[in-house]
Protein backbone atom coordinates (compact mmCIF):
# COMPACT_ATOMS: atom_id res chain seq x y z
CA UNK A 1 0.00 0.00 0.00
CA UNK A 2 1.48 3.33 -1.12
CA UNK A 3 1.55 6.30 1.18
CA UNK A 4 0.13 9.44 -0.35
CA UNK A 5 1.98 12.71 0.39
CA UNK A 6 0.03 15.00 2.58
CA UNK A 7 -1.35 18.26 1.12
CA UNK A 8 0.74 20.20 3.59
CA UNK A 9 3.98 18.74 2.26
CA UNK A 10 2.94 19.47 -1.37
CA UNK A 11 2.13 23.09 -0.55
CA UNK A 12 5.46 23.47 1.26
CA UNK A 13 7.40 22.01 -1.67
CA UNK A 14 5.65 24.28 -4.20
CA UNK A 15 6.29 27.37 -2.09
CA UNK A 16 9.98 26.49 -1.76
CA UNK A 17 10.27 26.00 -5.54
CA UNK A 18 8.55 29.30 -6.27
CA UNK A 19 10.71 31.20 -3.81
CA UNK A 20 13.83 29.60 -5.28
CA UNK A 21 12.78 30.64 -8.81
CA UNK A 22 11.97 34.18 -7.66
CA UNK A 23 15.33 34.44 -5.93
CA UNK A 24 17.03 33.18 -9.09
CA UNK A 25 15.24 35.77 -11.23
CA UNK A 26 15.93 38.65 -8.91
CA UNK A 27 19.58 37.96 -8.10
CA UNK A 28 21.06 36.68 -11.40
CA UNK A 29 22.84 39.13 -13.71
CA UNK A 30 23.09 37.93 -17.28
CA UNK A 31 24.86 39.31 -20.33
CA UNK A 32 23.49 38.81 -23.83
CA UNK A 33 26.09 39.33 -26.54
CA UNK A 34 26.44 38.45 -30.17
CA UNK A 35 27.13 39.60 -33.72
CA UNK A 36 24.70 40.70 -36.43
CA UNK A 37 25.71 40.14 -40.07
CA UNK A 38 23.99 40.67 -43.39
CA UNK A 39 23.24 38.24 -46.24
CA UNK A 40 26.87 38.56 -47.40
CA UNK A 41 28.16 37.69 -43.90
CA UNK A 42 29.45 41.23 -43.46
CA UNK A 43 28.85 42.92 -40.07
CA UNK A 44 25.97 45.38 -39.88
CA UNK A 45 26.67 48.58 -37.96
CA UNK A 46 23.70 50.40 -36.46
CA UNK A 47 21.31 47.43 -36.24
CA UNK A 48 18.78 47.70 -33.41
CA UNK A 49 18.69 44.69 -31.07
CA UNK A 50 15.75 44.47 -28.65
CA UNK A 51 15.69 41.82 -25.90
CA UNK A 52 12.52 40.88 -23.98
CA UNK A 53 12.70 38.87 -20.75
CA UNK A 54 10.05 36.16 -20.84
CA UNK A 55 9.78 36.00 -17.02
CA UNK A 56 9.83 39.70 -16.10
CA UNK A 57 8.55 41.21 -19.40
CA UNK A 58 11.31 43.83 -19.18
CA UNK A 59 12.70 45.12 -22.48
CA UNK A 60 16.22 46.35 -23.11
CA UNK A 61 17.85 47.31 -26.37
CA UNK A 62 21.26 48.04 -27.85
CA UNK A 63 22.80 49.08 -31.18
CA UNK A 64 25.53 47.17 -32.97
CA UNK A 65 28.94 48.77 -33.36
CA UNK A 66 31.15 48.96 -36.47
CA UNK A 67 31.96 45.24 -36.13
CA UNK A 68 28.32 44.26 -35.78
CA UNK A 69 28.63 43.35 -32.10
CA UNK A 70 26.14 44.15 -29.35
CA UNK A 71 25.94 43.66 -25.58
CA UNK A 72 22.82 43.80 -23.38
CA UNK A 73 23.02 43.44 -19.58
CA UNK A 74 20.02 42.08 -17.61
CA UNK A 75 20.46 42.43 -13.83
CA UNK A 76 17.34 40.32 -13.15
CA UNK A 77 16.31 38.81 -16.47
CA UNK A 78 15.22 35.28 -15.56
CA UNK A 79 17.17 33.23 -18.10
CA UNK A 80 14.85 33.24 -21.13
CA UNK A 81 14.83 36.02 -23.70
CA UNK A 82 13.27 36.82 -27.07
CA UNK A 83 15.52 38.92 -29.31
CA UNK A 84 14.26 41.03 -32.23
CA UNK A 85 16.80 42.54 -34.63
CA UNK A 86 15.90 45.30 -37.09
CA UNK A 87 17.95 47.01 -39.79
CA UNK A 88 16.98 49.28 -42.67
CA UNK A 89 16.58 47.27 -45.86
CA UNK A 90 16.57 43.92 -44.01
CA UNK A 91 13.74 41.68 -42.85
CA UNK A 92 13.33 41.70 -39.04
CA UNK A 93 14.86 38.64 -37.36
CA UNK A 94 13.65 36.96 -34.13
CA UNK A 95 15.83 34.70 -31.97
CA UNK A 96 15.15 33.04 -28.61
CA UNK A 97 17.97 32.34 -26.14
CA UNK A 98 17.92 30.66 -22.73
CA UNK A 99 20.41 30.14 -19.93
CA UNK A 100 21.82 26.67 -19.47
CA UNK A 101 23.14 25.73 -16.08
CA UNK A 102 25.03 28.40 -14.20
CA UNK A 103 26.27 30.35 -17.22
CA UNK A 104 25.78 34.11 -17.10
CA UNK A 105 26.73 34.94 -20.70
CA UNK A 106 24.32 34.16 -23.52
CA UNK A 107 25.54 34.32 -27.12
CA UNK A 108 23.19 35.07 -30.01
CA UNK A 109 24.71 35.43 -33.49
CA UNK A 110 22.18 36.51 -36.12
CA UNK A 111 22.37 36.64 -39.91
CA UNK A 112 19.73 38.87 -41.47
CA UNK A 113 18.22 38.49 -44.91
CA UNK A 114 17.45 41.17 -47.46
CA UNK A 115 13.81 42.05 -47.90
CA UNK A 116 11.95 44.62 -49.96
CA UNK A 117 9.87 46.56 -47.48
CA UNK A 118 7.03 48.51 -49.15
CA UNK A 119 6.81 52.11 -48.00
CA UNK A 120 3.62 53.97 -47.43
CA UNK A 121 2.45 56.30 -50.15
CA UNK A 122 3.26 59.98 -49.67
CA UNK A 123 0.63 62.39 -50.94
CA UNK A 124 1.62 65.99 -51.57
CA UNK A 125 -1.14 68.51 -52.13
CA UNK A 126 -0.88 72.22 -52.89
CA UNK A 127 -3.28 75.00 -53.70
CA UNK A 128 -2.54 77.45 -56.44
CA UNK A 129 -3.60 81.02 -55.96
CA UNK A 130 -5.84 82.88 -58.33
CA UNK A 131 -3.01 85.09 -59.47
CA UNK A 132 0.53 84.08 -60.26
CA UNK A 133 2.66 86.54 -58.33
CA UNK A 134 6.22 85.95 -57.26
CA UNK A 135 7.27 86.82 -53.75
CA UNK A 136 9.64 89.64 -53.09
CA UNK A 137 12.13 87.29 -51.43
CA UNK A 138 13.85 86.84 -48.07
CA UNK A 139 15.36 89.90 -46.42
CA UNK A 140 13.56 92.30 -48.75
CA UNK A 141 10.87 94.95 -48.39
CA UNK A 142 8.55 95.74 -51.27
CA UNK A 143 5.57 94.38 -53.14
CA UNK A 144 4.72 92.22 -56.13
CA UNK A 145 2.19 93.03 -58.82
CA UNK A 146 0.71 90.63 -61.34
CA UNK A 147 -0.18 91.47 -64.91
CA UNK A 148 -3.88 91.40 -64.05
CA UNK A 149 -3.38 93.91 -61.26
CA UNK A 150 -1.40 96.26 -63.48
CA UNK A 151 -4.03 96.13 -66.20
CA UNK A 152 -6.70 97.39 -63.79
CA UNK A 153 -4.65 100.21 -62.30
CA UNK A 154 -5.05 103.75 -63.66
CA UNK A 155 -1.35 104.04 -64.50
CA UNK A 156 0.83 103.46 -67.51
CA UNK A 157 1.81 99.82 -66.93
CA UNK A 158 4.31 100.02 -69.80
CA UNK A 159 6.51 102.36 -67.79
CA UNK A 160 8.23 100.41 -65.01
CA UNK A 161 9.30 103.62 -63.31
CA UNK A 162 5.68 104.62 -62.93
CA UNK A 163 4.86 101.18 -61.57
CA UNK A 164 7.63 101.58 -58.99
CA UNK A 165 5.89 104.62 -57.54
CA UNK A 166 3.02 102.37 -56.38
CA UNK A 167 5.20 100.80 -53.67
CA UNK A 168 5.37 102.40 -50.22
CA UNK A 169 8.51 104.44 -49.61
CA UNK A 170 8.96 105.32 -53.29
CA UNK A 171 8.82 108.96 -54.35
CA UNK A 172 7.91 109.76 -57.93
CA UNK A 173 10.08 112.46 -59.58
CA UNK A 174 8.52 114.58 -62.29
CA UNK A 175 10.25 115.07 -65.61
CA UNK A 176 12.23 118.25 -66.26
CA UNK A 177 13.72 119.86 -69.33
CA UNK A 178 16.89 117.80 -68.99
CA UNK A 179 15.70 114.64 -67.21
CA UNK A 180 12.86 112.22 -67.66
CA UNK A 181 10.42 111.07 -65.02
CA UNK A 182 12.01 108.78 -62.46
CA UNK A 183 11.65 107.62 -58.86
CA UNK A 184 13.65 107.87 -55.66
CA UNK A 185 13.92 105.36 -52.80
CA UNK A 186 15.00 106.39 -49.30
CA UNK A 187 16.01 109.82 -50.57
CA UNK A 188 18.68 108.49 -52.93
CA UNK A 189 19.34 109.57 -56.46
CA UNK A 190 17.56 107.86 -59.37
CA UNK A 191 20.93 106.57 -60.57
CA UNK A 192 21.03 104.29 -57.50
CA UNK A 193 18.00 102.35 -58.78
CA UNK A 194 18.06 99.30 -61.03
CA UNK A 195 15.63 97.89 -63.61
CA UNK A 196 15.89 94.22 -64.59
CA UNK A 197 14.01 91.99 -67.02
CA UNK A 198 14.37 88.26 -66.33
CA UNK A 199 17.42 89.05 -64.23
CA UNK A 200 19.18 91.16 -66.90
CA UNK A 201 19.72 94.89 -66.66
CA UNK A 202 17.14 96.89 -68.59
CA UNK A 203 18.14 100.31 -69.84
CA UNK A 204 14.68 101.39 -70.95
CA UNK A 205 11.72 101.51 -68.62
CA UNK A 206 9.11 100.53 -71.21
CA UNK A 207 8.07 96.86 -71.56
CA UNK A 208 5.04 95.50 -73.47
CA UNK A 209 2.31 94.68 -71.00
CA UNK A 210 1.39 91.38 -72.68
CA UNK A 211 4.92 90.10 -72.16
CA UNK A 212 4.98 90.71 -68.40
CA UNK A 213 4.04 87.95 -65.99
CA UNK A 214 4.79 89.83 -62.77
CA UNK A 215 6.65 92.88 -61.54
CA UNK A 216 8.43 93.16 -58.21
CA UNK A 217 9.33 96.45 -56.61
CA UNK A 218 12.02 96.00 -53.96
CA UNK A 219 12.81 99.03 -51.81
CA UNK A 220 15.18 97.36 -49.35
CA UNK A 221 17.06 94.11 -49.85
CA UNK A 222 19.68 92.18 -47.92
CA UNK A 223 19.59 89.17 -50.22
CA UNK A 224 22.99 88.31 -51.66
CA UNK A 225 21.31 87.18 -54.89
CA UNK A 226 20.56 90.81 -55.74
CA UNK A 227 23.09 93.56 -56.17
CA UNK A 228 24.31 96.55 -58.19
CA UNK A 229 21.82 98.92 -56.59
CA UNK A 230 21.55 100.84 -53.37
CA UNK A 231 18.16 102.46 -53.91
CA UNK A 232 15.29 100.44 -55.37
CA UNK A 233 14.90 97.52 -57.75
CA UNK A 234 12.14 96.95 -60.29
CA UNK A 235 12.37 93.34 -61.46
CA UNK A 236 10.04 92.12 -64.18
CA UNK A 237 9.51 88.54 -65.32
CA UNK A 238 8.23 87.66 -68.78
CA UNK A 239 5.65 85.05 -69.64
CA UNK A 240 6.49 81.74 -71.25
CA UNK A 241 5.86 81.31 -74.95
CA UNK A 242 2.93 79.44 -76.48
CA UNK A 243 2.18 77.83 -79.83
CA UNK A 244 -1.04 79.83 -80.24
CA UNK A 245 -0.58 83.40 -81.54
CA UNK A 246 -2.37 85.93 -79.38
CA UNK A 247 -2.15 89.59 -78.47
CA UNK A 248 -4.00 92.65 -77.26
CA UNK A 249 -4.22 96.36 -77.92
CA UNK A 250 -3.67 98.98 -75.23
CA UNK A 251 -4.19 102.71 -75.56
CA UNK A 252 -3.30 105.25 -72.90
CA UNK A 253 -4.41 108.90 -72.97
CA UNK A 254 -3.33 111.45 -70.42
CA UNK A 255 -4.89 114.85 -70.86
CA UNK A 256 -2.67 117.59 -69.47
CA UNK A 257 -5.69 119.81 -68.85
CA UNK A 258 -6.91 117.31 -66.28
CA UNK A 259 -3.56 117.09 -64.48
CA UNK A 260 -2.75 119.31 -61.56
Amino acid sequence: MRARPSPLLLALALSLAASRAAAQVGTTTEIITGTVVGPDSQPLAGALVQALSVETQITRHATTDARGRFTIVFPDGGGQYDLTIRFIGMAPATVSVAREGDEDRLVANVQMGASAVPLEAVTVSARRGSRLVERVGPGAVGRSLSADQLSRLPVDALDLKTVAALAPGVLALAATDSTEADFSVAGQRPTANALTLDGLSLGSGSVPQDAIRSTRVVTSSYDAARGQFSGGLVASTTRSGKNIPQGSFTYTLRDRSLAW
